[in-house]
């Protein structure tokens, strides 16, 4: 079966260089990856302690971050490699100093594993989530480098565990030193194919939205539209979510609205300014108010996580198209989190629904119906509230697990 693996691999690599012509992401994606060998030898300190860590993309090196954090606090002297496979990661990751070298994974070919593997010879390499390529994991084995795949997440649907893909990945999976995954499903999956090396521990995600909830934070502006009136916060927003909130604001006047849309695009900010009237919205980047308005749309971008804050109420984007952002931002500052009903590929909103802290909704009515029944009595917030924040500090400790894995792994190398 590596030959149909491989096959697939050079396809892959064929069709980004096709691609390339009139693609600027195809061109970046190549031109990384030019005489990478060369670069690599170049870039590496001489006779450095290397532990690689490689994600997908910005998402998941964010999910990484804390453990790198955490390594270069306590052992300063390792050099972190973190590689990538998208643009997207490199790109935001290139000159952070939290990181000592960021590079392009190459693609996926024995020769090319073999050679990276060799060139960086790290003493641990951490796989975040579900980041696997099986050249490398056969080149790691092969050097006999211990590795870790975390925070892992496993879905019964995943490729790995259907034919005819199972035979060859799950055989190398179980070589892996350890696999820690985010949550009890994914331990079960595992267990269930005969895994031995897995344990569960949580998703770094909350330990790093707790380190933002803890954080200082003022803005004059925002605090200003607040007032002292409960805020609904829509975080990411998108159309569908913009608009069930336009159709049932008018029935709570005295809520304010702080609405931080994922798409700040001049058109879709004259669609906002349509849906919820230009004399009801106040702008962000004006930099002041110009009177009691309902609305204060934040056109800026980066703010969303800080602004969680100020709120009470959280509506929560893209539950109504392909992905829901993070859910447990806003339940990190103790809130109520309503969302769209696509969010069976995410852990979280499930699990929020169960303890009390989520609410799914699926048209206008459905959300006037959980703001009545949230707002007829702030102690109906005040005990969502305390069941959100419950729900995330029980699932907090992630980094320290990893990073006491890791730490026994560089320990004993």
């Amino acid at each position: 079966m590596d030959w149909l693996y491989n096959l697939f691999i050079q396809g892959y690599g064929t069709g980004i260089r096709l691609a390339s012509t009139n693609n600027e992401k195809a061109r970046k994606w190549l031109h990384g990856r030019k005489d990478w060998r060369k670069k690599l030898k170049e870039q590496l300190p001489e006779h450095a302690d290397v532990v690689w860590f490689h994600a997908a993309s910005l998402g998941e090196a964010e999910q990484g971050l804390p453990i790198i954090q955490a390594l270069k606090r306590k052992y300063p002297h390792y050099h972190t490699l973190l590689t990538f496979f998208s643009p997207s990661g490199f790109e935001h990751f290139k000159g952070d100093p939290s990181v000592d070298q960021v590079f392009y994974l190459p693609l996926d070919t024995p020769g090319q594993a073999r050679d990276f593997v060799r060139i960086v010879n790290p003493c641990a390499a951490v796989f975040i989530k579900y980041e696997i390529w099986l050249n490398y994991l056969k080149a790691l084995d092969q050097e006999n480098i211990p590795v870790i795949l975390a925070p892992a997440l496993f879905r019964e649907d995943q490729f790995y565990f259907k034919s005819p893909f199972k035979g060859l990945f799950l055989p190398y999976l179980k070589k892996l030193h350890r696999i820690l995954v985010q949550n009890q499903n994914s331990y079960d999956l595992l267990k269930k194919q005969g895994f031995d090396n897995v344990e569960v521990c949580g998703d770094t995600r909350i330990d790093r939205v707790l380190e933002i909830v803890k954080t200082p934070f003022e803005d004059d502006l925002v605090a200003e539209f607040c007032g002292d009136h409960t805020v609904l916060i829509a975080g990411s927003s998108w159309a569908p979510e913009e608009n069930i909130l336009a159709e049932v604001l008018p029935q709570f006047p005295k809520l304010k609205l702080i609405l931080v849309p994922h798409d700040i695009s001049p058109s879709h900010l004259e669609n906002i300014s349509r849906n919820f009237g230009a004399a009801n919205c106040e702008w962000y980047t004006t930099g002041k108010l110009r009177g009691n308005r309902q609305v204060l749309v934040i056109n800026a971008i980066g703010k969303l996580s800080r602004l969680y804050r100020y709120g009470h109420i959280a509506v929560v984007g893209g539950g109504f198209g392909k992905g829901l952002h993070s859910t447990v931002e806003a339940a990190a500052y103790g809130m109520p989190v309503l969302f769209g009903p696509r969010h069976r590929n995410f852990v979280e909103p499930g699990e929020m629904i169960a303890h009390g802290c989520g609410f799914e909704i699926h048209d206008a009515g459905d959300l006037q119906k959980t703001l009545n029944e949230l707002l007829s009595n702030m102690d109906n917030i005040r005990s969502v509230s305390d069941k959100a924040r419950g729900y995330i500090h029980s699932r907090a400790g992630a980094v320290n697990r990893i990073f006491s894995v890791l730490e026994e792994v560089i320990l004993s190398s």
